[in-house]
């Protein structure tokens, strides 16, 4: 049982930059089933349609996302708060800031996928107003992808 959200925190979002991989692959290891491996974040951040980006508060990072540009869509391929600071409106700002970024591109819609398993993920992007929109069998190996986007 999930414990009423706490209030929101002021975070500063910002582009991600290398000598910030060690926090953001600290939160990785520490939100994820399945984490990315050090080099992944990094050359996550190399790609120039990748945009990664950190929240911080206080000077602290506590959550990061990443995200590719393909032709109309945003593609969301992972966000993460440091668990001391999940459910304080870091990740809704993080999403809110992607794609306030991405004004004027003529994108429109963004687009995830989650583990099935992951129902308060998949409940936290429904209240974003994402939908879902499909399914892959067996995506994660012990679990399957729901898909889901949202207009923008």
């Amino acid at each position: 049982m999930h414990s009423a959200p706490m209030p929101a925190l002021s975070v500063t979002i910002r582009p991600c930059e290398e000598n910030d991989l060690s926090a953001v692959y600290a939160i990785e290891l520490d939100s994820s089933a399945s984490p990315w491996s050090f080099r992944s974040l990094s050359v996550e951040l190399s790609y120039p349609f990748s945009r990664m980006y950190v929240a911080e508060h206080r000077g602290e990072i506590v959550g990061f996302s990443a995200s590719w540009n393909i032709i109309d869509e945003i593609q969301l391929n992972n966000i993460a708060v440091k668990a001391p600071y999940r459910r304080r409106g870091i990740a809704t700002a993080l999403l809110n800031h992607l794609t306030q970024d991405h004004e004027g591109e003529r994108l429109l819609r963004v687009i995830l996928e989650v583990r099935a398993k992951n129902t308060s993920a998949r409940k936290f992007y429904r209240s974003l107003g994402f939908r879902e929109t499909g399914e892959r069998k067996n995506y994660y190996g012990d679990d399957d992808a729901i898909l889901m986007e949202r207009e923008l």
